[in-house]
């Protein structure tokens, strides 16, 4: 009789597995990590070096399994539609407000256990700070891991820079530029720059003096949409292709002379290593448009149907270590949210790179003032010398907003952009 109540149990937990996949009462997740990020976003080894900090922690095995998905917008699908178990998602700030705000995330743990370092602390002040730019993400729940701006990438072997500055965003509306210039197939990043360009240029027939960058950024009224919508379709025709993630190689490669770009695949593509790998050397800078541009931030959260919180929880710890944040860092491109003495040593490790007499780019290199970053370290009070595209002056952070969660918006929006996708094609 026991025996068949123990296999009656045993197929009642199997179907409610199949059933109900973010289940984990009837399975052993303990030993699997499931991370969902966007690609080439961390040093593969990175990976290997958690599954070692874990083993020394808990003294038990991990194995991590890392999966990709485009955009922002996919990742929320995949927890919100499907209730997929992933324990680490990796969203940008305006994804996190409205993951929170729909009850998708848990809340990460406040005590990491006797002998566990919380290298949480040291995320600057600059990002948790309760009134700054991402006040309206909190750090019960989140953890940053990079950030940076959004700008324009072009090639100044064809595109003068005062050209580029003059215009702005509406470089990449000009006609002269057609078939050269290459877009986000991310509706919120194309959508930000048109919004901006719309609203902020004074040389757009819509220019509005009255409206902060912020609003500007964030327009979603009935009429801005449309006069928005207006302009990405009348730009499509100058559009070489909207992409994620190859553009960054496109325009090394002289298929495009501009590119919606964040800036960590910017550091990426400007780099003489990229252009070795390439066999071109086009002269390329990155600009964050005077009218005003968007910061970001991306963070590690846990999702609501998370089968590993404790090994997600001490992921999230280990990525904000110094060795993990500067090898993800170097990887990638991007700038860590982490602000240290390591890190701030990393930021201005190039210039014992110039003592050697190598020419410089004065667009990118130069000397900055980081303390608003690196807040507790001494040596940020004075300007540094540094990558103002890796590290961006107080200047440019000063002329940048953050996107929020559009909420009700989300639908219209998305549906806008299936209509600029589809008059593209």
């Amino acid at each position: 009789m026991k025996r068949k109540v123990v296999l009656i149990l045993a197929i009642v937990c199997l179907v409610s597995l199949l059933i109900v996949p973010g289940l984990a009462g009837c399975t052993k997740r303990e030993n699997i990590l499931k991370v969902l990020s966007v690609a080439e976003y961390i040093d593969p080894e990175q990976i290997t070096a958690f599954e070692k900090y874990y083993k020394e922690i808990t003294g038990e095995k991990i194995t991590v399994k890392y999966q990709e998905a485009d955009t922002n917008e996919l990742m929320y699908a995949k927890i919100a539609t499907k209730n997929s178990d992933y324990d680490i998602l990796c969203p940008s700030d305006y994804m996190v407000e409205r993951m929170y705000k729909e009850n998708l995330l848990l809340d990460l743990a406040e005590d990491l256990g006797e002998n566990v370092e919380d290298y949480r602390k040291n995320v600057s002040s600059f990002i948790t700070d309760e009134n700054g730019l991402f006040a309206s993400i909190s750090s019960k729940y989140s953890c940053a891991y990079m950030w940076g701006t959004m700008g324009i990438v072009y090639n100044r072997g064809k595109i003068p820079t005062s050209e580029i500055s003059s215009q702005g965003w509406g470089a990449l509306w000009n006609s002269k530029y057609s078939g050269k210039i290459q877009m986000k197939d991310s509706v919120r990043d194309s959508y930000a720059a048109a919004s901006l360009y719309t609203y902020k240029n004074t040389a757009s027939a819509h220019y509005d003096a009255t409206m902060t960058i912020a609003q500007a950024l964030n327009a979603t009224n009935d009429s801005q949409l449309e006069i928005v919508k207006k302009m990405l379709i009348a730009q499509s025709p100058y559009v070489y292709g909207y992409e994620v993630d190859e553009g960054k190689t496109d325009i090394v490669l002289g298929k495009t002379d501009l590119l919606l770009q964040w800036s960590g695949d910017a550091v990426y593509t400007l780099s003489e290593e990229h252009m070795d790998e390439c066999g071109k050397y086009p002269d390329l800078a990155y600009y964050v448009p005077e009218e005003g541009a968007n910061v970001w931030c991306d963070y590690w959260v846990i999702p609501a149907y998370a089968g590993n919180k404790r090994a997600a929880d001490l992921w999230i710890n280990f990525m904000c270590s110094d060795e993990a944040a500067i090898a993800n860092m170097d990887f990638i491109g991007y700038t860590s949210a982490i602000a240290s003495q390591a890190t701030f040593d990393y930021a201005i490790d190039y210039a014992d790179y110039m003592e050697d007499g190598v020419s410089i780019d004065e667009d990118r290199y130069t000397h900055v003032d980081l303390s608003y970053f690196f807040s507790t370290i001494e040596e940020a009070k004075t300007p540094v010398f540094t990558d103002i595209v890796q590290f961006p002056s107080k200047n440019i952070v000063d002329r940048c907003a953050v996107m929020v969660d559009y909420g009700d918006k989300n639908e219209t929006i998305q549906n806008l952009w299936y209509a600029v996708k589809s008059n593209a094609q």
